[in-house]
């Protein structure tokens, strides 16, 4: 069965906060993989978070919540999605010719992402301790 590309999740802030406060970004973002890791590796746990947000004990429901989450499909390493970001850009510029000037790859900016993946960091937090 073919799949449609999607966004998960993604960090938005301004330019001027990504220069001002580039050590807070750098924090955020280390906390920020920390929960990916967390959802990722216990179950669990991340379940019953799911039911408290949902505010449901609906033990099905809230396996069907977790199984079908998109951080799986992301995975460890939540790069976007550039085959989503076009169509979103297509999707959006059918309605707003002005979308259809954008360029996915100028959409984001990975550097802290990929500072912390080439550092190491993210193939770190699933080491076992």
């Amino acid at each position: 069965m073919p799949t449609l590309p999607f966004f998960g999740s993604t960090v938005v802030t301004t330019p001027a906060i990504e220069v001002r406060k580039s050590d807070a970004m750098m924090r955020y973002m280390r906390g920020y993989l920390d929960g990916v890791r967390f959802f990722l590796t216990d179950r669990e746990r991340s379940t019953q978070y799911i039911g408290e947000l949902l505010r449901t004990k609906d033990r099905d429901m809230m396996e069907l919540t977790y199984k079908s989450h998109p951080q799986h499909v992301m995975g460890r390493k939540p790069y976007p999605d550039m085959a989503a970001a076009k169509a979103t850009i297509d999707v959006m510029g059918a309605r707003e010719p002005s979308v259809k000037k954008l360029k996915a790859e100028e959409l984001f900016n990975l550097s802290y992402l990929t500072k912390l993946d080439q550092s190491g960091f993210i193939d770190q937090l699933y080491q076992p301790k």
